[in-house]
């Protein structure tokens, strides 16, 4: 599993940024974390790439690849900005 992350702010021409590649420990279903630090910014897209064999890719064809994007928007902290 390849990660990658842009928040170039186009999510039709994303500038994707390699995270890191997971390898599962062997088969049947599996949880795999990975933690990193969001970079500033409002929006946000994480992109997980799933192939077999090959060099990490953001997105790599074939019948045993598959890719899956997450875009969301991180809400600035309000309560900073209130004033008593």
């Amino acid at each position: 599993l390849d990660l990658y992350y842009s928040n170039s702010g186009d999510l039709s021409n994303p500038n994707w940024v390699y995270i890191e590649t997971n390898q599962p420990s062997g088969g049947n279903e599996q949880t795999i974390v990975v933690q990193f630090d969001l970079p500033p910014g409002l929006n946000h897209v994480i992109r997980g790439n799933y192939r077999w064999k090959g060099k990490p890719s953001s997105c790599t064809g074939g019948k045993w690849a598959d890719a899956d994007d997450l875009a969301f928007t991180v809400r600035p902290n309000i309560s900073d900005n209130i004033f008593v």
